[in-house]
């Protein structure tokens, strides 16, 4: 494991790996609110997240892990509702409203990114690496529950700038990297237009740029060393 100074909250760090698409939603809040820490790479290509030292801090042995302090915290989601209650920004204000935050994410948790990350990486990540696919039947079966969830999502975005409305929260973290898994996979058809044009708008932003969120998508080059 390897850190790499971001700099600002004393004993602020994040466990992270470049292509993790959970640590990259987390990477791209903490990007959006202008925060700086300490950036630690966990390999898991090359099975660091296995290593005792790295168990203790999550028995699941998965990223990321984000450290405040004495406080240390897992999933993706609730670090993404951790950062905003801390900082008070990038959430709704209201209980309404940080209501249907949750939803939102919960729903992105339930039905979006089990499902995106199995076509993800039987399509780009395994033929890049040399790792075991899922089996064609499995990926027909993850597509057809997937399906009904984005089209739930392409019909509010076709009508709403950001999850949540008019404004970015770290709703739109979460969904920003999740919905990225699908770009260039036979999901990817043209099909869901709305979403396309949304995921333009977030990779747009600084934040994409700042938290590598690239790294997701380009597989160039790994096979073989399985590094970076």
């Amino acid at each position: 494991m390897e850190p790499r100074e971001c700099g600002m909250l004393p004993g602020m760090r994040l466990f992270s790996f470049r292509r993790s698409p959970n640590a990259l939603k987390v990477r791209l809040a903490l990007a959006e609110l202008r925060e700086e820490y300490e950036l630690i790479e966990v390999n898991l290509f090359r099975g660091e997240h296995t290593q005792p030292q790295y168990a203790k801090l999550n028995p699941f042995k998965r990223v990321p892990v984000l450290q405040a302090g004495k406080f240390t915290l897992s999933e993706s989601n609730a670090i993404l509702m951790y950062l905003a209650r801390k900082h008070q920004k990038l959430w709704p204000a209201r209980l309404e409203g940080e209501a249907l935050a949750m939803q939102w994410m919960t729903f992105e948790a339930a039905h979006i990114v089990r499902q995106c990350s199995t076509v993800w990486w039987s399509e780009r990540v395994a033929p890049a690496t040399g790792m075991k696919a899922a089996s064609p039947k499995k990926i027909a079966s993850i597509i057809e529950e997937l399906t009904p969830a984005l089209e739930v999502t392409e019909a509010h975005l076709a009508k709403h700038q950001f999850l949540m409305g008019g404004h970015y929260t770290l709703v739109d973290s979460c969904f920003t990297a999740t919905l990225s898994l699908i770009q260039g996979t036979q999901v990817d058809s043209g099909r869901f237009g709305s979403i396309s044009a949304y995921l333009g708008r977030m990779r747009a932003r600084p934040s994409w740029a700042t938290a590598e969120g690239d790294a997701i998508l380009n597989f160039d080059n790994v096979k073989g060393s399985q590094a970076s």
